[in-house]
Formats: structure tokens, C-alpha cells, sequence
């Protein structure tokens, strides 16, 4: 039996997703999986948005965690190693990857006044810094959203077998999304 903490039920959530998806999870199975009652997992979560939340920055915080994100002397550097990370992550872990992309507090995460995702924090410092180190004018939100997407696109084809990883893409697509910015 696993002592319930906020902590434990987060490492455990994130341990079933990656077996089973996020789709598949209950409150009722985890509890039954640290031996305790839903009552339990409840004193610690108020449903499973907000389990689903905690497990987002969790996740975000693992993510956030490589030390070369945090060099930014050459940020679209970054930018193309975060890609070609979260594709492998992808091909290594397609239940959490999925999870992190699209799980349902997601939104809430983003829109809510709940504290920043300190990998997408990273992710859009870097992007900032690009304008910093490039000198172009550009909106900073577009490029980040403009990135997110085709990271998420290039996923999808993937999970549908309709193309291969290929760092070669991550790096030329990244090059002409900061090649298109003009001054």
C-alpha cells in the first residue's frame, strides 16, 4: 500500500496514463491501486481536472528539467532540440505526450489563474530571446502558437503512420517559421 500524498497519486496517475492513456483513469482505480477508498484520492483532489492539472505541471516541470533548455545564448537552437525532444517523447511515450497535448484541464491550465507551465515558460522565453538575438519585430504569441501546432500536426501524422521522425523536418521548419518574420 502507498502512502496517498498529493505527490504519490500525481506519480502514480502519470505511471497508469503512460499504460493506459488518460482516458482510461478513475479516481476509483487509483485509489484501488494504493489500497485506499475514493474518499482519499478526493482529500487530496477535488476531481480529476484538477488531478489532471497537477499531473500537467508535473509533467511540465519533468520536461523543464534538461539543462540545455536553460542556455539561451542560441535560442532557435533550443527551440529545434525542444522539438525534436517532444517528437521523441512522442515516439517513446505516446500516452503522456498525448496527454500533455490535449487532456482536458489543459485549458484550464493555460486560461486559468493557476501559475505558468515552467516548460512552456522556457519555450517562450526562448522565443523572445530569438527576438533579442535576430533583432526582427514579430509577435511573439503567433510564433509560439505557430510552433506548438506544427509540433502537434507532425505528431499526428506520426501516430497515423503517415510519416517518420525526421529531425531534418523539426529543423528546417523551425529555420523558415523564423525566416518568414520580417523586420
Amino acid at each position: 500500500m502507498v502512502k496517498a500524498t498529493n505527490d504519490s497519486l500525481v506519480q502514480l496517475t502519470i505511471q497508469e496514463i503512460s499504460k493506459h492513456g488518460y482516458q482510461n483513469i478513475t479516481l476509483r482505480r487509483l485509489a484501488n491501486e494504493i489500497g485506499a477508498t475514493t474518499g482519499v484520492v478526493y482529500s487530496h483532489f477535488t476531481n480529476k481536472e484538477d488531478l489532471f492539472a497537477a499531473v500537467t505541471y508535473a509533467l511540465s516541470e519533468q520536461m523543464a528539467d534538461k539543462e540545455e533548455y536553460n542556455d539561451y545564448s542560441d535560442s532557435t537552437e533550443a527551440i529545434i532540440k525542444i522539438g525534436e525532444d517532444l517528437i521523441k517523447w512522442y515516439m517513446d511515450e505516446p500516452n503522456l505526450a498525448n496527454f500533455f497535448f490535449s487532456n482536458p484541464s489543459l485549458s484550464n491550465v493555460f486560461n486559468g489563474n493557476r501559475q505558468g507551465l515552467t516548460f512552456i515558460d522556457i519555450l517562450k522565453r526562448h522565443i523572445t530571446n530569438i527576438k533579442e538575438q535576430t533583432g526582427l519585430h514579430f509577435n511573439e504569441q503567433v510564433l509560439f502558437i505557430q510552433f506548438w501546432s506544427f509540433v502537434q500536426g507532425y505528431i499526428m501524422l506520426l501516430s497515423q503512420h503517415m510519416t517518420d521522425p525526421n529531425p531534418l523536418i523539426i529543423r528546417s521548419t523551425v529555420k523558415q517559421l523564423i525566416g518568414t518574420i520580417h523586420p
